[in-house]
């Protein structure tokens, strides 16, 4: 029997976590639109190709991600769920890998074979079963951002925190509870000590640059406030909280949605605890 670390047995273990992805996104595969978020998303695609925009010229009170990132597929691929189901899987994919990719820096050095393939499989086993709304975007681009953070620790160079901040302005996009990634990107960064100043000022650089090709739109139309707002809703939040019911579990509620939300972080962790000695 090949043992845990070998290759045969990595293979074997990296052929049936890409096997059991594919069952599961297979049998999610749908000829039709899922649900009214997905619906929206498209909608909103449509004007935008159309030559309209969400928040000025469309009523919305979604994040405007989505809706850029569908229209663009529709633009390259096509207008159709199949498209957009293959770009959402292919994305999931990407993000596993930079999972795997980071969790080998992270791990022991007993472990930097095992590591990869656990903290895919923490990953892949979860983020399937997303539909492709807000959220389902939203988590592999929050992950590849954090991925990015992990690389950015223990690389010379500026440009994985950059990256991390093109890809983390991009989560945001999409769904507003990627500011959370605020937290492990200061944390990786006051733990990166030397070169600090310089891999804080990419990031920034990096969500600017992210903002960009969202903002140049409502730019030229003399509507930055409008996309603002629907970025940062913070009049419908107020109402939404004035509205809700007072339940007073509700931060072990909040901590659970943000672990199931983030399969990414929690793959890491699960990487970063194979990194204590055997």
């Amino acid at each position: 029997m090949p043992r845990l670390g070998g290759r045969r047995a990595q293979a074997l273990g990296w052929a049936a976590l890409l096997g059991v992805f594919a069952k599961i996104r297979a049998g999610l595969w749908l000829d039709d639109l899922p649900n009214p978020d997905v619906a929206g998303i498209c909608y909103e695609a449509d004007r935008i190709l159309e030559g309209l925009l969400p928040y000025v010229d469309v009523v919305e009170v979604k994040p405007p991600g989505t809706f850029f990132l569908a229209a663009g597929i529709f633009a390259t691929l096509g207008r159709s769920v199949d498209a957009l189901q293959a770009v959402h899987a292919a994305l999931v994919l990407a993000a596993a890998a930079a999972v795997a990719h980071a969790a080998r820096g992270a791990a022991g050095d007993g472990h930097r074979r095992v590591a990869p393939l656990v903290a895919a499989g923490v990953f892949l086993f979860h983020a399937p079963l997303f539909e492709w709304n807000y959220a389902g975007w939203m988590t592999p681009v929050w992950t590849l951002a954090l991925a990015a953070v992990a690389v950015g620790r223990r690389s010379p160079s500026t440009i994985p925190w950059f990256a991390a901040g093109v890809l983390s302005t991009w989560a945001f996009a999409c769904k507003q509870p990627a500011a959370t990634f605020v937290l492990p990107a200061s944390v990786a960064l006051y733990e990166r000590g030397a070169g600090r100043g310089r891999c804080a000022l990419a990031l920034a650089a990096g969500a600017v640059a992210g903002f960009v090709p969202l903002f140049a739109p409502y730019l030229a139309r003399g509507e930055p406030s409008a996309l603002a707002g629907g970025l940062v809703p913070v009049g419908l939040a107020r109402a939404y909280a004035a509205g809700a019911a007072r339940d007073p579990s509700w931060p072990l509620a909040a901590a659970g949605l943000l672990v199931a939300t983030f399969p990414g972080a929690a793959a890491l962790v699960a990487a970063r605890l194979l990194a204590r000695p055997v």
